[in-house]
Order: C-alpha cells, then sequence, then structure tokens
C-alpha cells in the first residue's frame, strides 16, 4: 500500500512539474512555434478583413511567426466567436472581434452560445469605424440641422434604412431617434447593397451607412454626407460635422478587438499585448488603417479597455432595455 502511494505521489509530482514547465517563461520566449489562427467572423474582402490581415502582418512581423486569417463568417459573428471562445487557451487561436460580438450580441439574445465575460479576454482594441448619415441627392435635407428639423416634424415620420434588427446601422437610427426623442419608420434589409441602392434612389429617407459602401455614392454625386457617428469629425469627411457637434454624447461606432480565449498564460498574453502596442503605435499601421478609413486605436491598459467595454455594455443595454429590443437565437 505504500509503495503505491509512493508510486501515485511521485506521478502526480511529474504531473505538477510538467504544467510548471508548460506555463514557465522559457516556454513563453518560444512562442509562436507553430502558425497562430486569426479568425475573422466576417466574410473575406470586407472592412474587417482588410483590419485584421493588417493585424496579422503587424503581429507576425513582430513576434517572428505566422499569423493566417480564418474567415468564419455567420450569425451576426456568432460562429467565429464561439468557435474561439471553445478553442484552447494557448495563443494559437485569436480572434478579431466587434464590438457586436463583445457587447451586441449578449444584449440582444437570451441565449448565446458563447460568453464574453466568462470566456473570452480582449488583448487590446485595433480600431474602429464611425458611420456615415446620408441622404438621397435630391433630398431637401441639406444639413445637420435640417436633418435633426426633419426628425422632429412628426406629420410624417423619417425613413432609415439598416442592414438588419440588432446591427450598429440600425442602433445608430434608434440612438437618434432616442436623442431627439421623434420616432422614425425603421426599414430592415438583408445586406448593404440593397439598402444604400434604396436610400440612393430617393425610397428610403436616411441610411446610417460604413463609409466604404456610402463614400463612393458620396463621391459621385448620388449621395448627401450630412453627419458622421463619431465623437469627432473624420478627415476624409473634413466638412461633415459629428452628430455629437449638435446632440452632445452621441456616438455610435463599430469598434474591434484582438481577442483571446479565457486563460492565456500570463507570458504569452504579454507578448501579444505588446506586439500589438507597438503595432498601434506604427505609422504603417496607422497609414494602412486610414487607407480603409478605419481609425487606429489608442494603446489602453487592460483597465481603460474594461472600462471602455463597460460604457459600450451601459449606454447600448439601456437603449435596448428601453425599447425592448431582442433577437431570437
Amino acid at each position: 500500500m505504500q509503495r503505491r502511494r509512493a508510486i501515485r505521489n511521485l506521478s502526480v509530482g511529474s504531473l505538477a512539474l510538467a504544467g510548471a514547465a508548460a506555463s514557465s517563461p522559457s516556454w513563453a520566449d518560444a512562442y509562436p512555434e507553430r502558425p497562430v489562427s486569426l479568425v475573422v467572423p466576417f466574410p473575406p474582402g470586407g472592412t474587417t478583413d482588410v483590419l485584421a490581415r493588417v493585424v496579422a502582418e503587424q503581429l507576425g512581423k513582430r513576434l517572428g511567426g505566422s499569423f493566417l486569417v480564418d474567415n468564419r463568417p455567420g450569425a451576426n459573428t456568432i460562429i467565429g466567436a464561439q468557435f474561439v471562445a471553445k478553442s484552447r487557451a494557448d495563443g494559437y487561436t485569436l480572434l478579431i472581434a466587434a464590438g457586436s460580438t463583445m457587447v451586441l450580441n449578449p444584449l440582444l439574445r437570451k441565449q448565446l452560445s458563447y460568453s464574453p465575460e466568462r470566456e473570452l479576454d480582449i488583448i487590446g482594441l485595433t480600431g474602429d469605424i464611425p458611420l456615415v448619415a446620408v441622404v438621397p441627392a435630391a433630398s431637401p435635407i441639406r444639413n445637420l440641422d435640417d436633418l435633426i428639423a426633419r426628425v422632429k416634424d412628426k406629420r410624417a415620420p423619417l425613413a432609415y434604412a439598416s442592414v438588419g434588427v440588432g446591427s450598429t446601422l440600425h442602433l445608430a437610427g434608434e440612438l437618434f431617434e432616442d436623442f431627439t426623442g421623434s420616432p422614425m419608420t425603421h426599414v430592415a434589409y438583408k445586406g448593404s447593397v440593397a439598402a444604400i441602392t434604396d436610400v440612393v434612389g430617393g425610397r428610403v429617407d436616411l441610411m446610417f451607412d460604413s463609409p466604404t459602401t456610402a463614400l463612393p455614392h458620396v463621391q459621385s454625386g448620388r449621395l448627401r454626407a450630412i453627419a458622421v457617428t463619431s465623437a469627432a469629425r473624420q478627415p476624409y469627411l473634413p466638412d461633415v460635422p459629428a452628430v455629437a457637434e449638435k446632440i452632445p454624447n452621441y456616438l455610435a461606432i463599430v469598434w474591434y478587438g484582438l481577442v483571446a480565449p479565457k486563460g492565456l498564460p500570463a507570458a504569452v498574453r504579454d507578448k501579444l499585448k505588446t506586439a500589438l502596442d507597438a503595432s498601434l503605435a506604427s505609422p504603417e499601421y496607422q497609414t494602412a488603417l486610414t487607407k480603409a478609413y478605419i481609425g487606429p486605436a489608442p494603446v489602453l491598459s487592460p483597465e481603460k479597455i474594461a472600462e471602455f467595454v463597460g460604457a459600450e455594455r451601459k449606454r447600448w443595454g439601456d437603449l435596448i432595455g428601453k425599447l425592448n429590443i431582442q433577437m431570437e437565437g
């Protein structure tokens, strides 16, 4: 009996030593020893995909490894997020998560196949995109004052398009309604192309759209840019005001972060955070994102990141709860 207990104790001790070795700094020093999968929960070719490829290139350059973009679109980022949340927390499966992944999905869905708070860890923010409020070229709405006045004219509610209930494009309109205290009619489409086509054609009055799809129509004269939904004006539309200039505290941006499964070894997390922070500060990173109309994120401490995400949860949670917006799944 004593001999058997001694062997058992030796086995437990060996396992403990092996675990300590696996989590030791020397193990982290070798990271990454094999390709890292950077999951993008959107299709190839879109703005998020562009951002992910810039992040992958920069991390690979700084960490001396291969970061490969793995597109796993579907279900408003749920498919990709669930895959990463259930993956091993070793630094070899990461996620480019959107604000919808980390904040909106839990607020909009009673049942969710992953938990951002329990299963995912934001290493750092990577960038953000404001929306552009656009109207048809023939619209009598010429500026932000006109838009606010038109929305407040209750004789005929203004109609605005979005890519679906619960999207940031939809919630930007709901937030505008909430701040102005006047109702608008939401028209949900299955995709941005169909939505923007109806705005260009004058069948819908307004859309809060991403710069990638809106600006070509603005530049061609088919749409008029009225405002941006960021806190300040954007360099690519210097003469277009931010909504916040007339409606203080209005903010509706699409933001992104580099995310890992919860429980990443501290030394690996530190390496990723250091490499990401260096990327964010580099002119090369900033230039690449600016070309895609993405604002590079600032370097933030974990405490500041948590503060930002908490503010996003409260802001959108208050609005979604007030309007009782829910989605299935």
